[in-house]
């Protein structure tokens, strides 16, 4: 049988300043503490979840927290718990086959996609899987264990990491973790869409976005705190500055990154184009038969330059500007909050 010791997991990601280090011992305190961003919380079988009680902490073999309560479309369900940073890990970990792990209720990982397979325990029944990553307050960065290094003290890392590997191999890691990056930011957009719907999703997104990199889930608070109809007066500002003064990092960064400019340019982008949630769900059709087209064409081997001009995104890029965010966002920004 497997001890905690023997499998004492790390996810080494991508950050937006180096590589990070997630340790699974951090995720399962964070479902300890039930650090999670309130919400209409859906297994991967689209049942509604609520935990009455995250169990307690199991240091030693076996599942990760026993006794715990959970709620189930209204079912309330006791026993246990396993975390994992990846869905396949239950069987890498060989839980199917390990009959301490009958009892396990609910299966917990930070990231989406994986092996496309039910969760099987040995006694043969199908415990509920949840993906929590979506749901964290605190970013990749924060639970990493440390601080993120700046991105020039990485370059001699990174060339030595790139020119110990065959190229073949170096290019299936970084396919393997731009896909794990993509499906990770794809679920937490197709989990916030469900609970706040297009316009809510779109509000905590982009402001989230705007709290990059010392703010995100101040941010992300306070747009769950001021829904966008309270985005039209000026005196919001002055609100949440009294409100979160001892929590937002007011002068960190380049002066165009600090948090009040950010805030400001949201006002203005609410307050110049009130309808640019609205727009953003309506595009032109040319451009939509644009995307569709790549879709059914090799466009991959057509080049990054190649790929730009089949799904015409200089189109998408002056219809943003042009018809979306209005002056009160600069092109640079656009780009970003596009992507």
């Amino acid at each position: 049988m497997f001890s905690k010791s023997s499998h004492a997991e790390v996810a080494e990601l991508q950050g937006l300043y180096g590589p990070l280090e997630i340790l699974e011992s951090k995720v399962q305190e964070v479902w300890a503490l039930q650090n999670l961003q309130a919400g209409k919380w859906r297994t991967s079988d689209g049942r509604i979840l609520r935990v009455r009680s995250p169990g307690r902490w199991n240091r030693g073999a076996g599942p990760d927290f026993r006794e715990a309560v959970i709620e189930l479309d209204g079912e309330i369900r006791v026993g246990d718990i396993e975390i994992h940073l990846y869905r396949e890990d239950w069987w890498r970990h060989g839980h199917h086959q390990d009959r301490n792990y009958d009892r396990v209720i609910l299966h917990v990982v930070l990231f989406a996609g994986g092996m496309d397979r039910m969760v099987t325990t040995q006694s043969g029944e199908n415990p509920e899987e949840w993906v929590m990553g979506p749901w964290m307050r605190e970013d990749l960065e924060s639970i990493s264990g440390g601080e993120p290094g700046l991105f020039g003290e990485l370059v001699p890392e990174l060339k030595e990491w790139l020119e110990s590997d065959n190229p073949e191999v170096s290019r299936q890691r970084l396919q393997i973790g731009a896909d794990r990056r993509w499906e990770s930011k794809e679920s937490m957009a197709r989990c916030l869409f469900d609970a706040a719907g297009w316009e809510g999703s779109l509000h905590r997104l982009v402001l989230y976005y705007f709290g990059f990199p010392y703010n995100r889930r101040q941010f992300f608070e306070i747009a769950e705190a001021y829904p966008r109809s309270f985005w039209q007066e000026d005196g919001i500002l002055m609100d949440i500055r009294n409100r979160w003064d001892g929590q937002i990092r007011w002068g960190l960064g380049r002066p165009a990154n600090q948090a009040q400019v950010r805030l400001r340019q949201y006002l203005l982008l609410n307050q110049q184009s009130p309808q640019w949630t609205e727009l953003l769900g309506m595009p032109p059709a040319y451009l939509i038969d644009g995307i569709e087209r790549s879709l059914t064409a090799n466009v991959i081997a057509a080049g990054t330059r190649g790929i730009r001009r089949h799904c015409q995104f200089s189109g998408w890029r002056k219809w943003l500007e042009g018809s979306v965010l209005g002056a009160a966002i600069s092109r640079s920004l656009a780009d970003r909050l596009w992507i």
